[in-house]
């Protein structure tokens, strides 16, 4: 479950563990980098190997909001990848 730290959330506050390719439509999860595509824009996820956290950065001047932040949630939660705030 993704816990929001603060309001609004940005890409820099949110990781998520990943192990090989996720597909859920807007967002892609590969195993060596993906662009994350939401309604506010893009970033670069970057990965490690199998099962290490990974950090989403965003390449936009603007925050994630609540429904933004709880769609890219929704989504990884119905792939099994439950993303975390950084801590």
């Amino acid at each position: 479950m993704l816990v929001l730290k603060g309001s609004p959330l940005s890409f820099e506050e949110i990781r998520a563990d990943v192990c090989g390719d996720v597909d859920i439509g807007a967002v892609t999860l590969r195993e060596e980098f993906s662009v994350l595509r939401t309604s506010v824009g893009s970033g670069i996820l970057t990965t490690r190997p199998c099962g290490v956290v990974a950090e989403i950065e965003s390449d936009i001047g603007r925050t994630l909001n609540h429904a933004e932040a709880g769609q890219i949630d929704r989504a990884l939660e119905a792939h099994n990848r439950p993303i975390s705030p950084i801590t």
